[in-house]
C-alpha cells in the first residue's frame, strides 16, 4: 500500500475517533439531563426527561455506527490489496471532468465524506455504497463515470 493511502486512512481513523469522543460526550450529557430533569408536570409524564432519553438513544446509535466505521478503516489499513488497475474498495481514484477539474477519492468500506490533505493532494473519502463509488467499482483508467449531470474520466487508480 502506498504511504499516501496509509496516511489518508490514518487521518480518517483519527477523524472518526474524534467524532466518537464527541458523540460519547453528547450521549453522557443527554443521560445526565434525563436523570437530573425535574418533573414539573407531575410524576406521570416528564417531557424533558423523555426527550433527553430519546436524544441519548440517538447518540448511542451514532456511536455504534462510528465504531463500525472505525473498525472498517482499521481492517482496511491492515489488509489493502495492491493496485491492479481496477477500482476496488481501498483504491485512490482521480477523476477529471470534461472541463478539466480534478477530484481525488479514497474508496472506503463505510463512512465516507471526510476530506483530508496529504502533501499537496486533497482527497475525499467515499463510501463504497455511494452512487458514484458504485459506478466506479470495477472500472479502469480512461473509463467514464457520471456524477449528477457531469461526466468524469478516471485518470489514475492507486
Amino acid at each position: 500500500m502506498s504511504q499516501m493511502k496509509q496516511r489518508l486512512i490514518q487521518s480518517a481513523i483519527a477523524h472518526v475517533r474524534e467524532m466518537i469522543s464527541s458523540a460519547a460526550d453528547a450521549k453522557n450529557v443527554a443521560l445526565q439531563e434525563s436523570q437530573n430533569s425535574e418533573n414539573t408536570v407531575g410524576d406521570r409524564y416528564n417531557v424533558l426527561r423523555e426527550s433527553a432519553l430519546i436524544l441519548s438513544e440517538g447518540h448511542a446509535l451514532r456511536l455504534s455506527e462510528l465504531h463500525r466505521v472505525e473498525s472498517d478503516l482499521l481492517r482496511l489499513s491492515h489488509g489493502m490489496r495492491e493496485c491492479d488497475g481496477v477500482v476496488h474498495v481501498s483504491s485512490l481514484v482521480t477523476l477529471e471532468s470534461t472541463t478539466g477539474v480534478h477530484h481525488t477519492y479514497l474508496i472506503v468500506p463505510s463512512g465516507g465524506g471526510f476530506t483530508f490533505a496529504v502533501d499537496d493532494l486533497t482527497v475525499t473519502t467515499l463510501s463504497a455504497e455511494a452512487p458514484i463509488a458504485v459506478d466506479m467499482l470495477g472500472k479502469s483508467e480512461s473509463d467514464e463515470v457520471v456524477m449528477g449531470s457531469i461526466e468524469y474520466t478516471i485518470t489514475t487508480i492507486q
